[in-house]
């Protein structure tokens, strides 16, 4: 499960449930479903947490994958059906 947390002054981070065997965590943001044009980067640890505040206020859709020991990314499902979550702040 991934759940906005929308804090005073534009802050905005996403926190997510962890995965097992999980070594790290992609994270992919984009201007509207299905894209990844705002952000594309690895949380480059197994924390739960990444912080958005420096894209800007706006409206985004966040996509989280689980990264495994050999390199290979899995998907892991958020959010609704889409597997997209939409953050705004």
């Amino acid at each position: 499960m991934v759940v906005p947390v929308v804090g005073g002054g534009g802050d905005a981070v996403v926190e997510w449930d962890a995965v097992f065997g999980a070594i790290d965590y992609r994270i992919e943001v984009g201007s509207a479903p299905g894209l990844s044009d705002e952000l594309v980067t690895h949380v480059g640890s197994t924390a739960t947490t990444y912080d958005l505040s420096a894209l800007g206020s706006g409206t985004y859709y966040v996509r989280i994958f689980s990264v495994g020991a050999f390199g290979g990314d899995w998907q892991t499902n958020y959010g609704p059906s889409s597997t997209e979550l939409l953050v705004a702040f």
